[in-house]
């Protein structure tokens, strides 16, 4: 199996730079789907090989800022999750506690939480899952 030659490639004003440390090479493309064709086609140059005899793994590095906000907008939605997940597991357990400790009805229990009887149902039934 050939070696995989590691890229990176960042944005340069117009142009995509994609460098290959290993080699000591740089090259560019103008989109970014080029990337990887151009990498291939750098390395296979450099090295008097076929492209089709080329393997690259190419790392895209985003702007410093823009990586920073996508990291917080990632973290934001894990956390976002997390605390979806949480009032979920703590909505089933009122319906549950409504109606096992305070003895009340499926239909009581939906009529104080302002849910239907259906849901409470729903939520009851999740909880056993």
């Amino acid at each position: 199996m050939a070696e995989v030659y590691d890229a990176i490639a960042r944005r340069g004003g117009k142009w995509w730079i994609i460098d290959v440390p290993a080699l000591d090479s740089v090259t560019q493309a103008r989109h970014v789907h080029e990337i990887e064709k151009q990498a291939r086609g750098l390395v296979a140059a450099v090295l008097n090989l076929e492209e089709s005899e080329v393997r690259v793994s190419v790392e895209i590095q985003l702007p410093e800022a823009i990586a920073e906000q996508w990291a917080e907008a990632e973290s934001l939605l894990s956390q976002a999750g997390d605390v979806s997940r949480r009032a979920a597991v703590l909505r089933r357990k009122v319906v549950r506690d409504l109606i096992e400790q305070e003895q009340l009805s499926q239909a009581e229990a939906g009529a104080l939480l302002k849910l239907s009887t259906s849901r409470v149902q729903q939520l009851l039934a999740q909880g056993e899952a």
